[in-house]
């Protein structure tokens, strides 16, 4: 089935074509309105080239695997899975729609861009990086169309896990040999052969940088005998180059490993003359532990002091002749005292790294004792200023309070039924936490009920100003779009039916029973407004009634007859029954 026409027959009701925004191999991609809650979002359909079983089945396994890694993939930058579905023989995946433009869009062929651009569009990259490989998932497709300049912030999406890969993370590649998916240009070498690595997404990401510095195609680069790509571009800064250069090292061993270590070479790169890119890799390699370094640094006291003293007066008398002389001497302190430097860096670097653990420690321990103590916004405050300054003590369980005891402080607030403070709370729990997940379960629970609150300070009480106070604490999402759309219809129906009110208390004021059931006939809309107008109605048939009598007993033959001789109108939904 080719045609989103007949797709829109199948696919669920709330589900209305916009427009095809592309198609490939396995599929159309389709921009959608969901009609409950008129947003847009994505429709990705499979297309069936075959009806072979081999193929249904590798299909079927495709999407639901696009499907469970963008479930498993709770990051900003990257789409959030809202549904996929079998409907006969077709699949559907539905995501959120991310409003921008591709960035093969800003790579202009022949035009480069700068040093400060390059770096932003490489720091932006290896964030995600970072995060999917976290999960042990490599994406396989990393390339210009895959990543979308999103318009709300400007920020990289990276989009179409299609081709994604899982691995063990603790090997650092895949569970299985597969076949190679990719784009060239973009795709190593042990990619191509069905092989890739993470850092197969680092390789080409890195070929991206150099394709914005250079302006040309990673097609029309060429490659030295050892397959190292050859660029030039005069006046960049020769660290980035260096950076640029092993993200994109023709054999995987000889790139960085880890999307974490360029973060932390681009954010130092400007400040080093010489980036020693082997050392700043290994300082971060959970590898080289604390003891090791410890042997290092007895190793070189050892050394410095068997030079100093046993290794002199055991060599011949001309060495120990040449190192007593002045210029021998010399050397001999300078050599030593270079020894004893570093040495020296080592055991600081030990007993920084003991004072770094002995905070993250302490940290952890301050947040428990908050947390059991049910000190919840405490606890929260404390990890999220932290977090703030960059405080080193920061580690990736301790950010997992933040969602922890802001998730438990809500809780507490909505048992109070202070729904609007629950959510300002919840609201601020990052997409990648843990408790992300059930937060948004309780933001719609508990967004329906400030929503359904505000309703009825309107509808049944008439206080908009108040309703719109409870609207205002509603958080972003399809419950807030909702209630601002019915505020902006509970304005104009203020606007129109108080000065009707108005005017109707001012007839009966003056006695123009009659002119008041007629003001207010033209009242419309909620339960409050037709329940004034009905006790206009009452007060102004009073007035009539006392008027009649009055008529009664100045004329006791004559028929009683309106005032004016007008006949009052009552206005058919705020008559009392006869």
């Amino acid at each position: 089935m080719n045609s989103f026409t007949s797709t829109n027959q199948i696919l669920p009701s709330p589900y209305h074509l916009v427009k095809q925004l592309g198609s490939g191999s396995f599929g159309n991609v389709y921009l959608v309105i969901n009609k409950t809650n008129n947003t847009q979002c994505v429709v990705k359909q499979l297309h069936l080239i075959s009806n072979q079983p081999s193929f249904v089945s590798h299909a079927r396994r495709l999407f639901r695997q696009e499907a469970e890694i963008l479930r498993k993939l709770t990051y900003p930058q990257i789409p959030h899975l809202i549904d996929y579905f079998e409907e006969g023989d077709e699949f559907y995946l539905v995501e959120e729609y991310i409003q921008g433009h591709t960035l093969r869009q800003e790579l202009v062929p022949n035009q480069s861009w700068t040093e400060k651009q390059v770096v932003e569009l490489l720091q932006d990259g290896l964030s995600i990086l970072a995060h999917i490989h976290e999960q042990g998932i490599i994406h396989r497709d990393v390339k210009p169309d895959n990543f979308i300049r999103r318009q709300s912030d400007n920020k990289l999406v990276l989009i179409d896990f299609g081709a994604v890969k899982e691995f063990k993370i603790e090997q650092s590649r895949l569970i299985d040999p597969t076949v190679a998916m990719g784009t060239r240009g973009y795709m190593p070498t042990e990619q191509a052969r069905g092989k890739p690595y993470k850092n197969s997404d680092i390789y080409a990401l890195g070929v991206i940088g150099i394709q914005a510095l250079t302006g040309k195609n990673p097609l029309e680069l060429e490659e030295n005998e050892e397959g190292e790509i050859i660029w030039e571009c005069p006046g960049i800064h020769p660290n980035l180059r260096a950076i640029l250069e092993k993200m994109t090292r023709h054999h995987y061993k000889n790139r960085y490993q880890c999307a974490e270590v360029i973060i932390q070479d681009l954010l130092i790169y400007p400040q080093k003359e010489n980036l020693n890119l082997n050392y700043q890799e290994n300082i971060n390699n959970p590898a080289l532990n604390s003891t090791e370094v410890i042997t290092s640094a007895t190793a070189i006291h050892s050394v410095t002091e068997s030079f100093t003293s046993s290794s002199i007066s055991n060599t011949s008398n001309s060495a120990g002749k040449w190192l007593k002389s002045p210029f021998g001497a010399t050397i001999s302190l300078v050599l030593t005292i270079a020894l004893v430097t570093t040495g020296g860096i080592y055991y600081f670097n030990i007993q920084e790294k003991a004072r770094q653990e002995k905070a993250q420690e302490d940290l952890i321990a301050s947040l428990t004792q908050k947390y059991q103590s049910q000190s919840y916004q405490e606890c929260f405050e404390e990890i999220e200023t932290k977090n703030r300054e960059n405080d080193p003590s920061i580690t990736p369980k301790a950010l997992e309070y933040i969602g922890l005891c802001r998730l438990s402080e809500a809780k507490n607030q909505g048992n109070l039924l202070n729904y609007a403070s629950a959510l300002e709370i919840i609201a601020k729990i990052p997409k990648n936490d843990p408790n992300y997940s059930e937060s948004q379960i309780l933001i719609e629970n508990w967004s329906t009920k400030v929503y359904t609150k505000a309703e009825s300070l309107y509808k049944e009480k008439g206080k908009l100003e108040e309703a719109l106070t409870e609207i205002n604490n509603l958080p972003q999402g399809n419950i807030r779009e909702t209630a601002l759309v019915n505020a902006e219809k509970w304005k104009e129906e203020y606007q129109i039916n108080n000065p009707i009110l108005l005017q109707a208390e001012k007839d009966l004021e003056y006695n123009n029973c009659t002119d008041a059931i007629q003001t207010v006939s033209q009242i419309y809309g909620s339960n409050y407004w037709l329940l004034q107008g009905k006790k206009i109605v009452d007060r102004a048939r009073k007035c009539l009634e006392n008027s009649n009598k009055n008529t009664n007993n100045n004329s006791s033959t004559d028929p009683i007859t309106p005032q004016n001789g007008v006949i009052p109108l009552c206005p058919g939904i705020l008559c009392p029954d006869n």
